[in-house]
């Protein structure tokens, strides 16, 4: 179901934004990288809890992360297992912008604003180029990590 989900995101023709508050566990968090844009009150902390539970990462957080921090850096994120608080993520530039926590769904979508009002046919267009290239790898890798669960 994770899966299915994470692939409409990225598959979305329209604008997509996820609002992350609070911890933020691995499935979430990878979720919310195929989305175009990400927003995260000061106290967001992504907590990678599948270390603790010795399970592999999912929601696709291995397939987008190193595409936004570099191999290196999403591994090192991957095997620590420790926690990435908002402001290390906006610094990463896996968080579009940290936004007070007060009021902060209407501050999502205030922040949105500017983006929604670009003509529709601009919005497709650009998303349909930006992600050419992940479609059939997004396919590719929920087959790998379907295999590993076999």
């Amino acid at each position: 179901t994770l899966n299915r989900v994470v692939t409409q995101v990225a598959d979305f023709k329209k604008i997509f934004a996820f609002g992350l508050q609070g911890s933020v566990v691995t499935p979430f968090f990878g979720a919310s990288l195929a989305a175009d844009f990400r927003f995260a009150s000061p106290d967001m902390v992504f907590s990678p809890a599948h270390c603790r539970h010795g399970l592999h990462p999912t929601g696709a957080l291995p397939y987008f992360l190193p595409r936004y921090v570099g191999q290196g850096k999403a591994a090192e994120i991957l095997f620590k297992g420790e926690p990435l608080a908002a402001a290390e993520a906006l610094e990463l530039g896996l968080v579009t912008e940290v936004l007070p926590a007060d009021d902060f769904e209407r501050r999502c979508v205030k922040a949105l604003q500017p983006w929604c009002e670009l003509p529709g046919e601009v919005i497709l267009s650009s998303k349909l180029l930006l992600n050419h290239a992940n479609r059939l790898g997004l396919k590719r890798y929920f087959d790998t990590e379907a295999a590993l669960l076999h």
